[in-house]
Parts: C-alpha cells; sequence; structure tokens
C-alpha cells in the first residue's frame, strides 16, 4: 500500500506539488480506514479538508477535523479509533508515530509518517517528518444537520459529515471568535458567499453561546454587524500571507480587499 501510494505521488512533476500530493494522498487512506471502522457512527468530518474533499474547494488543506454526531455529544470516545487506524498503518507499511493530545473535549492525534518524505523529495533528510494532525470536538455546539456521501478516490466509501449550511455555521463561528487571523478562514468564507450557501441560524448560535456564553438570535442583519467588524480589523497582508501556500492559483489573492469582504457579508441567509 505504501509503495502505491508513493507511485501515485510521484506522477506529479511539479516538485513543489508533491509533498501537498502525498498529504491528500494521506488524508484520503486515513478517512477510508477510518469509514471502515466504524468511525462515521459517531463523528462527522467537518472543517476546510472537508470542503476540499466533498466539494472541490481551490486550496489545500491540512488537517482532518471532526465532530461528535448530535446525540452523541460527550459519550463518544477516539481512542479505539486512534489504536485501530495506527495499527492498520503499521500492518499497511507505513513507519509512524503517534502523539495524541486532549484539550477540554477537543481530542487530537499527530500522525508522524518518517519514511515518506525523502522518497519523493531527494533533498530531504530522511529523517523528515511529514504530519498528519486528526482533531475532534466530542462536544461541539448543538443543532448541526448531517448527511452522508460517498467519496470516490481509487476505493468507494462512505462519509458523514455536516451539511454545508452547518459547516458554514461553523466557519463563521471561527471567524468570529478565532483569537488570531487565519487567512484560509476568509478564503473559505468567499467560497461560501458566491455559492450562495444558507447558514444553519442554530447552530451558529449555540457555537455563540459556547464561544462567549452569550445567548443571541442570529439574523442576517446581527451576522453582517459581527462580521463588518471584524473585517475592519483585519491585517489583509496577514490574511494573504497565510492564505498563499494553500492556493492552487496564487492569482486568486487579487481579489481579497476589505470592500469585497464586506460587501460578501450582508444578506447572509439564516435558517434553521
Amino acid at each position: 500500500m505504501r509503495d502505491q501510494l508513493l507511485e501515485e505521488v510521484l506522477k506529479e512533476k511539479d516538485g513543489s506539488r508533491r509533498v501537498r500530493a502525498l498529504r491528500e494522498e494521506l488524508q484520503y487512506l486515513i478517512l477510508r480506514l477510518l469509514s471502515q471502522s466504524g468511525f462515521f457512527l459517531n463523528f462527522a468530518f467537518v472543517g476546510g479538508t472537508a470542503l476540499r474533499i466533498l466539494y472541490d474547494l481551490r486550496r489545500f488543506s491540512e488537517d482532518l477535523d471532526f465532530s461528535a454526531v448530535p446525540g452523541k455529544e460527550r459519550t463518544v470516545s477516539l481512542k479505539p479509533y486512534y489504536d485501530s487506524l495506527f495499527k492498520i498503518l503499521g500492518q499497511l507499511g507505513f513507519s509512524v508515530a503517534a502523539k495524541n493530545k486532549n484539550i477540554g473535549a477537543v481530542h487530537s492525534s499527530f500522525l508522524k509518517f518518517s519514511d515518506l518524505w525523502w522518497r519523493i523529495d531527494q533533498g530531504a533528510p530522511k529523517n523528515q517528518i511529514l504530519a498528519v494532525k486528526i482533531e475532534a470536538d466530542c462536544n461541539p455546539p448543538l443543532h448541526a444537520v448531517v448527511e452522508a456521501s460517498p467519496v470516490q478516490r481509487k476505493h468507494l466509501f462512505n462519509i458523514l459529515h455536516y451539511d454545508l449550511p452547518s459547516l458554514f455555521a461553523g466557519k463563521l463561528c471561527a471567524l468570529m471568535h478565532r483569537k488570531y487571523t487565519k487567512g484560509r478562514d476568509w478564503y473559505d468564507f468567499v467560497w461560501y458567499r458566491t455559492r450562495k450557501v444558507s447558514v444553519n441560524g442554530r447552530h451558529l448560535s449555540a457555537g455563540h453561546l459556547q464561544a462567549r456564553g452569550e445567548q443571541v438570535e442570529v439574523g442576517s442583519l446581527w451576522l453582517a454587524e459581527q462580521l463588518k467588524r471584524r473585517i475592519q480589523s483585519l491585517d489583509l497582508e496577514i490574511v494573504k500571507r497565510d492564505m498563499r501556500p494553500f492556493l492552487e492559483n496564487a492569482s486568486e489573492l487579487e481579489i481579497f480587499s476589505k470592500e469585497t469582504l464586506v460587501r460578501l457579508a450582508d444578506d447572509i441567509e439564516v435558517i434553521g
């Protein structure tokens, strides 16, 4: 399995894109193994990598993010799945170490692959680590809506994930409450808005309550006000610097201005 994966990655002629291609192949493999283990009975796929894999988002993404499915908050454990995944990857020929960390209800595992990078990049040292981070929120905000979608990548398998309005709600919550600027958040925001995705208002309200301890009724005007306040404080150079390494086409940076973001903050449809 390892050699087949490397053979696929080496078809990429652009050496600078091979590491990204390798990480994506590992992401698909990990998702398939999790699907086979029954993981998606208890957890749903969320975040930027979910957008890329399920909806062809035109930027690369590093982490695999999950949330406990509605009704199973606080009752699920990641440990059996991580232990099984680690064991199977070893059986498939990968040299991998795992470092697990829990911060409150958020459980993370860093899978560190030590025998891959140098095989696709002759200039890399043989001890160069390629890591894939898996993170799951075992107590996510309430009222998300989930659905299942088939994924075809050499093998066909099912993934349970948040629907688009719930994914958008999670992204908006990150935009409003993240303590640092993450340019990729704003790229995803433009992606949602140009596709006129509605937002799951109840899920966003629950996220706001969890982050701020404040109960609000989410509407278009309230949402526009919150976003515009955040946009005005943005340093666009930081936004673009963070975004650039993850873009398939760097020319997309040209559309990012405060005027564009402010305009997109208006008239977001809130449902639920």
